[in-house]
Parts: C-alpha cells; sequence; structure tokens
C-alpha cells in the first residue's frame, strides 16, 4: 500500500484536471481548455460554506465534461430530505441531515475510491479528520490526493452569502462563526502535512458592485470562476465560447444529442489515456495515433475543426477576449478575468 498522499501513476498517463481558479505549477502544467479529460483523481475542496465551493464545483465539471463524480453534502441533505418527504416521514430542516449524510458521504467516497474512479469530495473540509478520510482512501487505491484550498473570506462577506440562500438552507450564524475561524488557521503548508501533495489555492478578488458595495468573487491566473450572478466559468452571450485565463475556447455543440456527447467524451478521455500511455513508452507510432483521436473526438463535438454555427462568424479560440469583438462585452463585466487580474 502507498504512503497517504504518495502519488501513483495516472492511468493511461492522463493527469487530474487543472483547477480553475489556480495559478500553481501543477495546473500550468494540466490540460486547460474545457473537454480536456482528466485521470482519476480524490479532490477535497476545504472552505467555509458560502466561500464559493458550488461556483467551483460547476466550473471543474464544465471544464471536464462532468467526467469527476461528486459527493457532495448538501445534495446528500437533499436527497435524505426529500426521501423523507416521499415516503410521509417528519422532514426536518436541512442541516438535521448532516450526520447521516456524512455517513452516506463516506460510504460512496470509498466506493468510488475503490473502483479506481476518483471523486470530487464537496464539503466544508475544515476539520483534519475529516480530510484525511480522503488522503487515505485515496492512497488505498492508487490515486492522488488533492485538495483546493477556498479563500478565507471575512465573517460578514460569509453572513451576506449565506443571507441569499433559501431560508431552509442557511448555515446558523454561529455555525459560520466557527467555519471563519477554522478557515484562518488553515494553510498550504498544512494540508500537505495532511498528507495531499498537491494543494490549489483559490484567490479572492474584490470589485464595486452597482450599489458600491464590495463583492467577492473567486478568480486566479487570469480566469474569472464565478461572480454575483454568475455560476461557472463565464460564457460569452452567444453561447459559443467559455473565457478561460482571458481566452476564449469554443464550446462543444450545443446541438449534440446528450447520448452522443457522453459517448465523445469517454472517447476522448480514452485517446487521452492512450496519448500518454505512449509518452510514456516512447512510443511514437501510439502516441500519434492516440492524437489522432484526440483530434478526431474533439472535432465531433465542435471544441475543433469546422466550426458549429452558420453566420460566417470565424472561429477565435485560443484569442485573447480583449482582441476579439467580445472586448467591450468582457471589459463590462469589470475586467476580471483578464491576465493579471487580482487574485
Amino acid at each position: 500500500m502507498n504512503e497517504p498522499g504518495a502519488r501513483s501513476p495516472a492511468p493511461g498517463g492522463a493527469v487530474p484536471p487543472a483547477v480553475p481558479g489556480c495559478g500553481c505549477p501543477a495546473c500550468a502544467e494540466r490540460p486547460g481548455g474545457p473537454g480536456d479529460a482528466p485521470a482519476p483523481v480524490v479532490l477535497v475542496l476545504v472552505g467555509a460554506a458560502g466561500s464559493g465551493k458550488t461556483t467551483l464545483r460547476r466550473a471543474l465539471l464544465e471544464r471536464t465534461g462532468g467526467a469527476l463524480p461528486v459527493v457532495s453534502l448538501d445534495d446528500l441533505r437533499r436527497e435524505l430530505r426529500a426521501a423523507d418527504a416521499a415516503a410521509g416521514r417528519p422532514v426536518r430542516e436541512l442541516q438535521g441531515y448532516s450526520l447521516p449524510a456524512v455517513r452516506r458521504a463516506q460510504r460512496r467516497c470509498r466506493a468510488l475510491a475503490g473502483l479506481g474512479a476518483g471523486y470530487l469530495a464537496d464539503a466544508t473540509h475544515l476539520r483534519r479528520a475529516e480530510r484525511v478520510v480522503h488522503v487515505r482512501a485515496a492512497a488505498a487505491a492508487g490515486l492522488p490526493a488533492e485538495a483546493v484550498l477556498l479563500p478565507d473570506l471575512p465573517l460578514a462577506e460569509l453572513l451576506r452569502r449565506d443571507g441569499a440562500r433559501p431560508p431552509d438552507e442557511r448555515v446558523p450564524a454561529d455555525v459560520l462563526a466557527r467555519h471563519a475561524h477554522r478557515r484562518s488557521l488553515l494553510t498550504a503548508a498544512g494540508l500537505r502535512a495532511d498528507g495531499f501533495t498537491v494543494v490549489h489555492e483559490v484567490g479572492w478578488a474584490r470589485c464595486g458592485a452597482a450599489d458600491g458595495e464590495e463583492r467577492g468573487h473567486v478568480v486566479g491566473d487570469g480566469e474569472l470562476v464565478g461572480r454575483e450572478g454568475v455560476e461557472g466559468p463565464v460564457v460569452t452571450p452567444d453561447g459559443r465560447y467559455l473565457v478561460v485565463r482571458g481566452r476564449l475556447w469554443r464550446r462543444s455543440d450545443p446541438s449534440l444529442p446528450e447520448e452522443r456527447r457522453a459517448g465523445l467524451v469517454a472517447e476522448l478521455m480514452a485517446a487521452r489515456r492512450a496519448e500518454g500511455a505512449g509518452l510514456r513508452a516512447r512510443d511514437d507510432a501510439a502516441v500519434c495515433a492516440a492524437r489522432e483521436r484526440v483530434q478526431a473526438a474533439k472535432e465531433a463535438l465542435g471544441e475543433r475543426g469546422p466550426v458549429w454555427w452558420s453566420d460566417g462568424a470565424p472561429d477565435l479560440t485560443r484569442h485573447l477576449v480583449r482582441t476579439t469583438p467580445y472586448a467591450d462585452w468582457f471589459a463590462a463585466l469589470g475586467g476580471a478575468g483578464e491576465p493579471g487580474a487580482p487574485a
């Protein structure tokens, strides 16, 4: 068995996904475009309630084509409450389902790690005992364990964000205060000491809102990940591109049937793994064949090759947003997402 946190080679030579908002060297070396397939990894979000975990999760799923399984305490609480309602049992406040949700999450995480699938653990993980469970599960399965450290937000900001939640999903103020305190004690070095081999730090920028109040939004390495009123990566108004690190990346063809899309994403992942295996084996022919498969899958998805729209507009993939016709639109968002944006 590997030591906790020890990195094993990813299946087929693929790598875990780059984390939106993180500018660490590991992410800089990873596929940065939407649709690039990740290798299995145990990825653990660490942050207070309201610090941006859900937004970051959506961005990761968008980037990986939904290939990374998610185990979310919030989702499990809702499942348990819905089950009570369906069975005619008394329904509690959402936070009242925390203990059974934790137990169910632990079972799911063990099962996914045991299958070698990896997962994204979406919970606060502000206590060491909550984090090392995932490190040990990853080590037992021979998977890398990585942490994403969400920003250390002021309690006032956490309370403001919590106030925007539906009343039955709000976190008690005293619990948020404990979250803020525990998060303030955490560092990337401390998470590495827990056994995580990579710790991604996501920063918090501040921008003036329309009413003059400063609003928080998660950014990093020039990429806008989330802001008030926006969920996940920024999409151009015509739906053709995502903005990633200040550049445009063509989205897949929205007219593709979901079954067809899922099949193409699976083929893309397999081709990426084959490419990695060929690189490790120094087999040029295998690498060439795998890259042809990658190209074919991306063209079929509509992310490369002929564009999927018909109005004659050119393909602006990889262009800096500020040099394209989307420049004024993007500037109106406040300039976040441009290279050099505060992190």
